[in-house]
């Protein structure tokens, strides 16, 4: 029988990718004072998810200032709460990585507070709640405000918006109409607007769109690849691609990107003759949802959209041009967070767990360091159950996960002498509770018939004299020794069975805090207070009386360790930091408000799953199960023991979109300036890092040899460098050469978008550098300086 070792709590370990540098003879880049005295612009923000984290900030504060009492938000500034600036007002925070009651007034009033009180005469007509009197347009917008915020539209203020929603759906056309009509700019019609909302909103509440749907929204569009407008084909293309049933190359999406380009004004902006903070909010989302992250160098014109977007904030934090007000100030949100906002926690979810079950082993296991593991399938287990899924309609092979755990059970909670493993045991038990099973018999013992009872064997671990559950089991980097993680695992393990634990095994937990408050690392803390937690919900151990100070020294280094953004450096951190915060009660928002659940949303990529880290130096951020089994939890707000209190239903996968790790390109510029040549070669997506991109140019040299003939030659420029949505580089020519062409070379393992849209899977792709037209195009570079 193949034996199950790796135990690993959050180590977040993947494959080493060694950073590659590239040292080429000749290459010249730029200095910051060359950059500045010929007009170059210089930025330099290469990591995902690229957010303008501080105008953000700035523009919560000011949206603060606009929350009535009742809890919403004035949009217009004329003083009462407007339903569309507050499920708009919703969809950005939940973008920018910020909880919902961020704000909430000084009556204590939160934005689904107010909705939850105007969400029928919101989306009705008149007072007849009938389906004919339903309002799409409104009910999509009031369906995925409440989705982005966590809450669920299908029971929301005592209603089920989204199956009211679907009955207004004409399969006939495609479309979701009434005969609803409330005024002259208010009715039930098939709209582009309409059709748009309702598909954005079905799609963050995680209920499929059918393709018909998507279909008559194209048939909407004009023959300049736009629906009547900037804002209106913004929330076109946001909704087709949200809906998973339209790829980001599709002839419409492509159609609309050309329509995007050719009404782009000088200064990098959209709607620029109404409100551009608005237009260009919804734009730079329709781009992010196509590929185009970050908005930055392949759309910069006078300056990039982003830079351009930030330039109309006002001193007050409130954003926009000739409409100042709430409602420019929230949908440019949209354009500087570069995180698609039709990412609800549900659909984040529903897509996580779909990329898992893309992943799971003919065995039914999971193992993303090999074979199946089963401490890597426990923790895919408690993303299914924490979402209310239930693990045995996972099945790979005609094998559930709890059928590979039960055949494993035995190795897994022991070394080959028999000799138990403390921490395995617990999590084990905590898995087959979770899923509903009984861990008084689960697995067997491989010589005979005997079935295991797994508390019974991780209760006879424990040592009344230490109050420790430990062994001498040992094999590999698996240990029966006394430990932080064992102990917590065997409470956790033992309670969730709802089996009593010794008061000395708490006690013991607790010697084993160091002076810094910390149970080993952010990752091993997270675990500790989970275990404690647990513990509290039983009177008779009295954890708040006895070990409130250790529980309160714990919050404290967890906050120590916790950075500006909310987060712990990476995704396996940061999940279990959030989780032992949250069983404890704590508040998850840092200064500002920004939350440590959107800290952990930005490890995730739209199509599901996480990376482990954005800029680590050992690991490239690469789709990562390790990471993504231990969010998804997190990301739910279920901790141990995962007991979701629900029927457990029958998991279904859902669209996940296009693959953010493909490289978009778009066309490659050079700029000469006398001598100097700036190469600039634009891209999106490739979230992995995996380009590498050369540029080769070819040179007229004059020649004594040769009189007044010119000889010609190639030039190569490896390692061109990657930068804020773009390559870059500055090459110095010779007095005597000039410049008769470039061409830049990408090299990519995943699949490229050629700017026609078409899809290439070829090792290498060359592009043809234009000259850059001065009049509108700008070269932006990094101030960095390579020696």
């Amino acid at each position: 029988m193949q034996r199950q070792r790796v135990f690993g709590l959050a180590l977040g370990l993947s494959l080493l990718v060694l950073a590659l540098v590239v040292v080429v003879d000749g290459l010249r880049p730029v200095s910051a004072e060359t950059a500045r005295t010929t007009g170059v612009l210089a930025t330099f923000e290469p990591i995902y998810p690229f957010a303008e984290t501080d105008a953000i900030a700035q523009a919560v504060a000011y949206l603060a200032t606009q929350q009535q009492a009742d809890g919403g938000i004035d949009g217009f500034g004329g003083g009462s709460s407007s339903e569309g600036a507050t499920l708009r007002t919703l969809l950005a925070l939940n973008a920018a990585g910020y909880v919902s009651d961020t704000l909430t007034s000084d009556d204590g009033n939160t934005p689904l507070d107010f909705l939850a009180q105007r969400a029928i005469s919101y989306t009705y007509a008149t007072s007849d709640v009938t389906t004919s009197n339903l309002l799409p347009a409104q009910t999509g917008l009031l369906i995925a405000g409440v989705a982005a915020a966590g809450g669920d539209p299908s029971d929301f203020a005592g209603t089920d918006f989204v199956q009211a929603l679907v009955a207004t759906y004409k399969p006939a056309t495609g479309a979701y109409s009434t005969t609803a009509v409330r005024d002259s700019f208010t009715n039930g019609a098939a709209t582009p607007t309409s059709q748009a909302f309702v598909m954005l909103g079905l799609s963050m509440a995680g209920e499929a769109v059918p393709p018909a749907a998507t279909d008559y929204l194209i048939s909407l569009q004009g023959e300049d690849g736009g629906w009547g407008g900037p804002d209106v084909s913004g929330y076109a293309v946001v909704a087709l691609i949200a809906s998973g049933n339209v790829p980001a190359n599709n002839a419409a999406i492509l159609a609309a990107v050309d329509y995007f380009r050719s009404i782009q004004d000088a200064s990098g902006l959209w709607g620029v003759s109404g409100e551009p903070a608005n237009s260009t909010g919804w734009v730079m989302q329709a781009l992010v949802a196509a590929g185009y992250v970050p908005v930055t160098a392949g759309w910069a014109r006078e300056a990039t959209p982003r830079a351009a977007l930030v330039t109309l904030q006002q001193d007050n934090g409130s954003i926009g041009q000739n409409f100042v007000n709430a409602f420019s100030t929230v949908e440019a949100i949209y354009g500087l967070t570069n995180q698609p906002i039709f990412l609800s926690p549900r659909l984040r979810t529903e897509r996580a767990l779909t990329w898992l079950a893309e992943q799971q082993n003919s065995d039914g296991g999971w193992g993303f360091f090999g074979s199946s593991d089963a401490g890597q399938t426990l923790d895919a287990t408690f993303g299914y159950v924490a979402a209310g899924y239930d693990p045995t309609s996972l099945e790979a092979g005609d094998t559930s996960p709890l059928e590979y755990l039960e055949g494993v059970a035995y190795d897994y909670t022991r070394d080959q002498e028999g000799r138990i493993f403390p921490a395995q045991t617990g999590k084990l038990i905590v898995g087959v509770v979770a899923s509903g099973s009984d861990p008084a018999a689960f697995g067997q013992v491989p010589t005979d018939t005997a079935t295991l009872s797994l508390v019974d064997d991780l209760a006879s671990t424990y040592n009344a004299a230490t109050g420790a559950y430990s062994t001498t089991a040992q094999e590999g980097f698996s240990s029966g020794a006394a430990s932080a993680v064992a102990q917590s695992f065997a409470i956790l393990g033992l309670l969730a069975a709802g089996t009593d634990i010794p008061a000395d095994a708490l006690a013991y937990l607790a010697s084993l805090q160091a002076d810094t408050g910390a149970w080993g690392g952010v990752d091993t803390t997270g675990l500790a207070l989970q275990a404690f937690a647990l513990a509290s919900t039983r009177d008779i151990y009295n954890v708040y009386g006895v070990y409130e100070t250790n529980i309160e020294r714990g919050i404290a280094y967890l906050r120590q360790q916790q950075g500006s953004n909310g987060g712990w450096g990476n995704a396996n951190s940061t999940a279990y930091a959030l989780q032992g915060l949250r069983a404890v009660g704590e508040d998850l928002t840092v200064t500002g408000g920004r939350s440590a659940l959107g800290a952990l949303a930005d490890f995730q990529k739209p199509d599901g799953p996480y990376a482990f880290a954005w800029d680590s130096p050992f690991l490239s951020p690469d789709d990562n199960g390790f990471a993504t089994i231990q969010a998804v939890p997190a990301l739910l707000g279920v901790s141990y023991p995962y007991s979701v209190g629900v029927a457990l239903r029958d998991f279904t996968t859902t669209a996940r979109g296009n693959d953010p790790d493909r490289l978009v390109l778009v066309p490659p510029t050079y700029t000469q300036m006398g001598q100097q040549v700036a190469i600039t070669a634009p891209f999106g997506s490739d979230l992995n890092s995996t380009t590498i991109a050369t540029a080769t140019l070819v040179l007229n040299t004059a020649s004594i040899s040769v009189g007044t003939g010119l000889v010609q030659s190639t030039q190569i420029i490896s390692g061109l460098v990657r930068g804020d949505g773009a390559f870059t580089q500055v090459v110095d020519l010779d007095a005597s050469e000039t410049l008769e062409s470039v061409s830049i070379q990408y090299t990519e393992r995943d699949p490229v978008q050629l700017p026609d849209g078409s899809i290439s899977t070829r090792g290498g792709v060359t592009l043809q550098a234009t000259p850059a037209n001065d009049t509108t195009t700008r070269v932006y570079l990094p101030l960095v300086i390579r020696q």
